[in-house]
């Protein structure tokens, strides 16, 4: 019996990794199995393709629905989740940062895959983390130390560990600040991580198939910052009017067509909104189901779609 009652709200379930003999399998990836099961447990007919799922959302008196999303634009999900959603004609929304696609990399997913092959385990990681920060956060963690009990509670599946490393990644440090982290990092263990970012990524074929086959591209920031709500207003605007450039001009659609968002890492304010406004965006998903960032209720707005990643899913409905 599923957790999620669909009689009380519509929300996305959230996608990113998946795993075959050809995609690096992690604690948070799905095999073409277990996805399988995800869409028998929620029954076919509950999955509300895009187009409709957000004409519903717009009725006076919509009924609570269902949809999938897929957040990053990674490989694996066009070579192992396109042929289950094509399966039981399933169509999704497919939100994707376009830095990758210029030639860059976007290096908070490679650090994720980076984790995987270089560590034996997270706190390995996060050791070669801090002494690259070479920086005293004890005071900031305890300053925050009822926000990290407040996200333990929320993700229990996370270690203490893992979510110190993401506060301090996401509100500790800026963004220019992480992205060398990063890359000092790399040039530790020797990752060529533009080598292995072509790997890992769609490229823009693969996206124009994707829209082709019937999914919905939308918006999920140009560089995929770790925390773009700590942005002005005019460099969120370059972030998101940049990412929705690259993807027209890949489709060669009509710019209405790309209507649709997902908030990276669930960061946004009231700019974000202001900016999706300007940009012709209807809705926006965020990362929580939780009534959450001092909103009044679950579905706050248009641009507050609420989601469940698909490994809180599992766990909740006994699926791992």
């Amino acid at each position: 019996m599923m957790e999620n009652n669909f009689d009380n709200f519509s929300f996305g379930i959230n996608f990113h990794y998946f795993h075959d003999k050809h995609h690096l399998q992690g604690n948070d990836s799905l095999s073409n199995d277990s996805f399988t099961k995800i869409v028998k447990l929620i029954e076919r007919q509950k999955i509300l393709n895009p187009e409709d799922f957000i004409k519903n959302l717009k009725k006076k008196n919509s009924v609570n629905s269902v949809c999938f999303t897929f957040d990053d634009g990674l490989r694996s999900q066009l070579d192992i989740a396109l042929s289950v959603l094509e399966k039981f004609n399933i169509n999704s929304f497919l939100f994707v940062p376009t830095i990758f696609l210029k030639g860059d990399a976007d290096l908070m997913i490679l650090s994720r895959f980076f984790k995987i092959i270089y560590f034996k385990n997270d706190d390995d990681f996060f050791e070669l983390f801090y002494k690259v920060l070479n920086t005293n956060t004890s005071k900031f963690l305890e300053e925050n130390s009822s926000y990290i009990e407040y996200q333990k509670k929320k993700y229990p599946f996370y270690s203490l560990s893992e979510l110190k490393f993401r506060l301090i990644r996401n509100k500790y440090l800026s963004i220019e600040e992480v992205k060398e982290i990063f890359k000092e990092m790399f040039l530790i263990k020797k990752f060529d991580y533009i080598k292995y970012s072509k790997k890992i990524f769609l490229n823009s074929k693969d996206i124009k198939k994707i829209y082709n086959s019937g999914h919905k591209i939308g918006l999920h920031s140009h560089s995929h910052p770790p925390s773009i709500g700590r942005l002005s207003f005019t460099k969120q605007y370059e972030e998101y009017s940049l990412n929705k450039e690259i993807l027209i001009s890949i489709l060669k659609c009509n710019p209405n067509e790309i209507n649709s968002m997902s908030h990276p890492l669930g960061s946004y304010n009231d700019d974000t909104f202001r900016v999706l406004k300007k940009l012709n965006i209807d809705i926006g998903f965020k990362e929580t189901t939780d009534i959450d960032m001092n909103v009044k209720k679950i579905n706050n707005s248009m641009f507050e779609i609420a989601r469940e990643d698909c490994y809180v899913f599992q766990k909740k409905n006994q699926l791992i």
